[in-house]
């Protein structure tokens, strides 16, 4: 198992984990910091998308993107509606309501079973 600072790529992922997880933080305990609405903002994208981006463990990374971008934005405009229909919108309950179906998504996932790697042929293609 390869470490996971390894590739730039995984290096990417940890930080945006880390800035996410500090926004959700900080945004969760109520501190006031100028960096606040930038790391909460990061949170609200990343933690949706890469919840139902690992739904999807066979396709392709670009596919994975879309699909994760799509569902962070719809995501966070059904909770705010919600919400906001309900009366009970705040920056602390969005972010912990996002948290809440992010985790549920992950938590399909690790419900859902893992497909089995193709094995490669042995020879040609077969007619």
């Amino acid at each position: 198992m390869t470490h996971l600072l390894t590739r730039p790529r995984h290096a990417l992922y940890a930080a945006v984990l880390v800035a996410g997880g500090a926004g959700a933080v900080l945004t969760l305990a109520g501190f006031e910091t100028a960096a606040r609405p930038l790391l909460t903002l990061v949170f609200l994208a990343a933690a949706p998308g890469a919840a139902a981006a690992g739904l999807l463990p066979g396709w392709t990374v670009l596919s994975r993107v879309v699909v994760g971008l799509t569902s962070a934005i719809v995501v966070n405009i059904l909770v705010a509606q919600l919400m906001l229909m309900m009366g009970a919108w705040s920056p602390r309950n969005g972010v912990a309501a996002v948290a809440v179906v992010s985790g549920g998504l992950l938590l399909l996932r690790l419900a859902l079973p893992r497909p089995e790697p193709a094995e490669p042929s042995k020879g040609g293609p077969e007619r």
